[in-house]
């Protein structure tokens, strides 16, 4: 029931200040329960200082928003996404301003009473939360949830006899060793009882898992999708599906490095697909027509065989299974994500492209978050700029008036000159 407090505590200077204030005031007008107000922590010392006790925020450029006893921190560098194209002077591309996104999830996190419990599955060689290399780790994506007003706790399907009722989600992040028949069916009973899974799964990999996602009419390849590539080892997506969960991605790049193909597949003795029963599949990310699925994991470079699969090839897929679009029933749909990569979701990866984009579009579909799905990166130069009535009217007589007299005043005091 409390208002939601939000101070913009940015140096003038930092080339960011007036784009987020100007977003902000947006929200301000559109809810009189959001308050905005703007620090320069160089020279309002006094209102920085009483910043840092109250919320013990003591770096500048940041963004502090409270809600009763609730705090979300967000940063200068969570604002942006960069958007990695070839031959891109400094490596990384266009930068796309995604503030809308992270101060809309930040705000959401303190006004939300109950946050979403999601399980890290452990035991089967999966990432961890609390690894911090740059290539194997997930503490970046710890960060990224915890932000994102999410409850992370890690899992071991033996020591819990399950999935906990409480989860909201569960996520098997790059298992590269099989599950035992008894967690398999541990996993089977969870999405029949309309569980929410996120399966990252890595080519090579032999899970077992395979024959569980069969019944969800899905089949992970034994190949290597191959594409635009910046160095040679990564897979550049820009081609996503018309499902809800990629619908804010257009015109960004996620980068994910050497994925299997997901493929959508016909499940056998299905119902009708009009029928709630059957799984519906939907594609969420693919290569291009000018990439293909490769077979030889020994050809370096690789090419394009008639044993390979041409383009595009899909490598990451959604699906449902439950109530029907339209249909007056009061149940909650199983939903699944399953991509066939799990690096693109490391530390170092999360720098790259939009990557923390696509895993948290996934995870917040899962979740049913949708009002935090609508929310593209975009370039800052589609900001709009906001004025005041007082400011357009001084544009206006500026224009207008003062720069018209003052060409008028130079020729005549040039005219006047030559005259003497």
């Amino acid at each position: 029931e409390s208002g939601v407090d939000i101070t913009v505590c940015f140096r003038p200077d930092s080339g960011v200040a007036r784009d987020v204030l100007d977003l902000l005031r947006e929200y301000e007008s559109y809810s009189r329960r959001i308050k905005v107000s703007f620090v320069d922590p160089d020279r309002d010392l006094a209102a920085a200082r009483e910043l840092e006790q109250k919320h013990k925020v003591s770096e500048p450029d940041v963004v502090v928003i409270s809600a009763g006893s609730r705090l979300r921190v967000v940063r200068a560098r969570d604002l942006f996404a960069y958007r990695r194209e070839p031959g891109a002077a400094d490596g990384r591309g266009q930068r796309l301003f995604r503030g809308e996104q992270a101060l809309s999830s930040a705000i959401y996190g303190v006004i939300q009473t109950n946050q979403p419990v999601v399980y890290m599955l452990k035991g089967h060689g999966e990432r961890e939360l609390d690894d911090f290399d740059r290539n194997s780790g997930y503490s970046g994506i710890e960060r990224v949830l915890r932000r994102s007003s999410v409850h992370v706790e890690p899992l071991l399907l033996g020591e819990k006899g399950g999935v906990p009722r409480d989860a909201d989600a569960l996520v098997i992040a790059g298992p590269n060793h099989r599950f035992t028949q008894a967690e398999l069916d541990f996993l089977r009973e969870y999405l029949d009882r309309s569980g929410r899974l996120f399966l990252l799964l890595d080519y090579g990999a032999d899970t077992g898992l395979e024959t569980l996602l069969e019944a969800w009419g899905v089949r992970p390849g034994n190949d290597r999708v191959v594409g635009t590539t910046l160095a040679g080892n990564e897979l550049m997506v820009t081609d996503y599906g018309a499902h809800e969960a990629v619908r804010a991605l257009r015109n960004v790049t996620t980068l994910f490095f050497g994925p299997r193909s997901i493929n959508p597949v016909l499940v056998e003795g299905a119902p009708d697909s009009r029928q709630a029963d059957r799984p519906r599949v939907s594609v969420l990310a693919a290569c291009s027509d000018r990439g293909w699925a490769e077979t030889d994991f020994r050809q370096i470079p690789p090419r394009l065989d008639a044993a390979d699969r041409p383009g595009p090839v899909p490598v990451a897929v959604a699906v449902e299974r439950g109530p029907i679009s339209g249909m007056d029933v009061d149940l909650k749909p199983t939903r699944l994500v399953i991509v066939g990569d799990s690096t693109f979701a490391a530390n170092g990866a999360l720098e790259l492209g939009c990557n923390t984009d696509f895993f948290m579009s996934a995870l917040n579909w899962l979740l049913g978050r949708e009002e935090l799905l609508d929310i593209p990166p975009r370039p800052p130069d589609l900001l709009r700029i906001l004025m005041s009535r007082a400011q357009l009217d001084m544009i206006f007589w500026i224009t207008v008036l003062a720069m018209p007299g003052l060409a008028v005043l130079v020729w005549a005091v040039v005219r006047w000159r030559r005259r003497i």
